[in-house]
């Protein structure tokens, strides 16, 4: 489903560990004349890694035919300002969390899938379980901002298709956020200060969306926005 240069993507990538019957979906509904995407979901069971992402695409997802915007991928070292602004209402039972994400890759073209092409996984969370981790090993922390994050580090994640993962770092800051604006360049910026991603790789995409790890419920999504401004 898509709208303007965003992509929403039901993206259930793990329903074969469902533990019963379960549903995920993409929603749209009519507010004020325009249009409101969203989804829904009921996953029995537990699983920490999550059972789906249902979720907002800008760009290039490495498994994509195309970009769903020309400015990106984008070098690192060419991106002045990258920003995301989101607003969602959620209502839900079990064990969920909202994160903001970019996939780093070697290469800028966006002609078919490459997954051989990703090297970075970048995740901020912004909402998550009282007293839950991301997945990995504590490193360190960054205040991006003035604000404190936690840097949580999966080596060797997932599979490009070659038997070969990723780095994964997630960066754990402040509970229920639920809106606000992430000026996602200061991230980069404060990995880059810490020798974790370099100037040369590209950001394919700017992902959104819910991790899915157990219950039920749906996820409105009020208001989104990337903003793109080359060097």
């Amino acid at each position: 489903m898509a709208s303007g240069s965003l992509q929403f993507m039901n993206n259930a990538w793990a329903r074969e560990k469902a533990q019963g019957g379960f549903e995920q979906c993409v929603l749209r509904r009519g507010v004020a004349d325009e249009a409101e995407f969203g989804w829904t979901w009921t996953w029995p069971g537990f699983e920490p890694l999550g059972y789906g992402f249902p979720e907002i695409i800008f760009g290039w997802k490495p498994w994509s035919d195309a970009s769903t915007d020309p400015r990106l991928p984008i070098r690192i070292s060419d991106l002045k300002e990258l920003a995301v602004r989101y607003a969602v209402t959620t209502e839900s039972t079990g064990k969920i969390s909202l994160a903001a994400s970019m996939w780093l890759t070697k290469s800028g073209q966006a002609t078919g899938p490459n997954p051989l092409a990703i090297v970075d996984e970048i995740a901020i969370w912004l909402d998550y379980p009282e007293g839950a981790n991301p997945t990995g090993e504590h490193t360190g922390s960054l205040q991006i901002e003035g604000v404190a994050y936690e840097l949580w580090h999966s080596p060797s994640h997932g599979d490009r298709g070659d038997g070969q993962g990723w780095d994964l770092y997630y960066l754990k800051g402040p509970n229920h956020r639920l809106q606000g604006t992430l000026s996602l360049d200061r991230f980069l910026e404060a990995l880059s200060s810490k020798n974790i991603v370099t100037p040369d790789r590209f950001v394919a995409s700017v992902e959104f969306g819910n991790e899915l790890m157990s219950g039920s419920g749906t996820t409105w999504v009020n208001d989104f926005d990337v903003v793109v401004t080359p060097r």
